[in-house]
């Protein structure tokens, strides 16, 4: 009897993105952006702005808090691993656990901005140390296998070597990365996009020569617009119909990030802002004049809706990280003498200036809904001589790349039932992904050093309808099949499925063939006698369980990573 399979890989990250700039002020009257917006706006950018006071939302971000990106993006976690620039070893990456355990990453490979995605860190490539170098030219975006070590380039663009050479990369949304850019050469900036793939670079706007302030600082908000920065002020560019406004003429700033319809935002003093899209409703957030030190660096954050505002001076060597409401209220203090944070997976990673109140080659740490007391997580001389090495950079991988993996990705291709079955329920409550539950898959099973590959794989779709089966269709399928359908079930998709005891009658195999199942896979367990309880384990853990006698694995799968790999399987057998 054929078995099919189901999958709908679903990505549930934070919404949270902003960017950061640093850019020169502008002289300019202590006038509000409000007033003289409506003194100098023309008809066009008043249906700008008033398009722009609609929006709410910011956009999926599925790699970091852009509010980071302004420490270059220093920190990102994969689970439990977190990877972070060793400033001891020239910034190259290390990782480490909550325990304290440390690896390092072979390889002269030097990030910045980096996003961590499905075990894959996604960076702008820079030098070594961050040090200025006339000879480097390649600053394009490159992505880094965490569980292969395989290192690859994304874009190929061409850079210069002079000081206007730059590349940032702001955020990864719906798995696009977007980014700007100077070649170096002839001035203009670019803002772009290009998928995780590699494929589909797209420049979505170009910034004249002598229109320019430094960084744009992209901004992607409702997943649909993209702010950015010009002399003309605050832009707003529309990536349905590929229009460009000016959300709020004149704009200016140091660091800006988008917040729920909110802009936050730094100039060079003391204060950090908040306005309206349409640049009305100008307030002071916080007023760090009173600290006691000269100001010259303002770094901010926003986690769980409390903003985290590092005020600092790179002249004393001083700064003071505290905590308040999105509107400024209940000011706490977090620490004294930081030189830099960042929030990764709800903990505040920082470090400390010069050793005035801790040693700064120490990372520190503290857990925000545990409101654990600051505590020593790395050495950064001791992992430097210490580490363990991480997987080897390979320049091409020799891992095979899962051949039904198109099918997995083709939004068309539903595998599986929909319906409201309370195992199904069960194992989609258990699962934060919720990505639902297929048929059994039968295989021989084989150990390959770094994955498992399962031979002899049938992956079954059912078939797909545009409006509901009839009562007759369903009854006419039990008919023919000897088997209880049981009705019929629409799909995310909007099509439909006919569903029963068995699909054997209305599905078709789309891959036949060996499947690929990663040694760090999640394995979810459970049975009919134990109330669907489903509970996680490690593959490794399992295995035996979910082996039978004769070599075969059985099992679930619930989500693929980017080459196909299965990363997360379900068994109903044993509890």
């Amino acid at each position: 009897m054929k078995k099919s399979l189901s999958i709908i890989i679903v990505l549930i990250i934070v919404c949270l993105v902003f960017s950061a700039c640093g850019i020169s002020k502008k002289d300019k009257k202590e006038t509000t952006v409000e007033e003289t917006t409506i003194k100098e706006e023309t008809k066009e950018s008043k249906e700008a702005v008033a398009k722009v006071v609609e929006m709410k939302n910011t956009a999926v971000n599925d790699g970091n808090l852009v509010g980071n990106m302004v420490c270059y993006g220093r920190m990102v976690n994969n689970k439990d691993e977190y990877y972070f620039r060793n400033p001891k070893d020239q910034e190259r990456i290390y990782s480490v656990d909550m325990a304290g355990n440390v690896k390092k990453i072979s390889g002269n490979i030097f990030m910045k901005d980096m996003h961590m995605l499905d075990g894959v860190i996604y960076y702008a490539n820079t030098t070594v140390g961050d040090q200025k170098d006339t000879k480097f030219t390649d600053r394009n975006l490159y992505k880094y296998s965490t569980y292969t070590g395989e290192n690859t380039k994304l874009t190929d663009l061409g850079f210069g070597t002079g000081d206007d050479s730059w590349l940032s990369f702001e955020s990864l949304v719906d798995n696009y990365c977007y980014f700007s850019y100077s070649n170096g050469v002839d001035g203009i900036y670019h803002i772009a996009r290009v998928k995780t793939d590699g494929s589909d670079l797209t420049e979505l706007f170009t910034i004249p020569a002598g229109q320019n302030v430094g960084n744009p600082n992209v901004s992607v908000v409702d997943r649909k617009y993209v702010y950015f920065l010009s002399k003309d002020g605050l832009n707003c560019y529309d990536m349905e119909s590929k229009q460009n406004k000016i959300a709020i003429p004149n704009f200016d700033c140091q660091n800006y990030f988008i917040y729920d319809g909110t802009i936050y935002y730094t100039e060079e003093d003391p204060y950090l802002r908040s306005c309206d899209l349409n640049g009305g409703n100008q307030r002071t957030v916080y007023d760090g004049s009173k600290l006691g030190f000269n100001v010259d660096s303002i770094q901010f954050n926003i986690y769980d809706n409390t903003l985290y505002v590092l005020i600092k001076s790179y002249d004393q060597h001083m700064g003071s990280l505290k905590k308040m409401n999105l509107d400024g209220s209940n000011v706490a203090d977090i620490a004294e003498d930081i030189k830099w944070f960042n929030i990764v997976n709800g903990n505040v990673f920082l470090r400390y200036w010069d050793g005035k109140s801790k040693p700064d080659t120490e990372l520190y740490t503290y857990n925000i809904a545990a409101n654990t007391p600051i505590g020593q997580l790395v050495n950064f001389d001791a992992a430097m001589n210490n580490a363990k090495p991480q997987v080897s950079t390979q320049k091409d991988s020799t891992l095979p790349v899962a051949k039904y993996l198109p099918y997995f990705k083709d939004s068309k291709i539903i595998m599986g039932l929909q319906t409201e079955n309370a195992w199904m329920e069960s194992i989609g409550h258990s699962y934060d992904g919720n990505l639902g539950l297929g048929e059994h898959f039968y295989g021989n099973i084989y150990d390959r050093g770094d994955y498992y590959e399962v031979k002899n794989v049938n992956l079954y779709t059912p078939y797909l309808y545009d409006e509901e089966p009839t009562t007759d269709m369903i009854y006419k399928a039990s008919q023919k099949s000897n088997e209880e359908y049981l009705g019929a079930s629409r799909l995310k998709n909007g099509k439909w499925i006919i569903y029963g005891e068995d699909d054997s009658e209305y599905s078709y195999i789309y891959y036949t063939g060996s499947i690929y199942i990663r040694k760090d896979a999640t394995v979810y367990t459970g049975r009919v006698s134990d109330n669907y309880n489903y509970r996680q384990y490690a593959l490794k853990d399992v295995l035996d369980k979910i082996n039978n006698g004769d070599n075969y694995i059985e099992a679930y799968i619930l989500e693929v990573d980017e080459k196909g790999y299965v990363k997360v399987l379900a068994n109903q057998e044993w509890g």
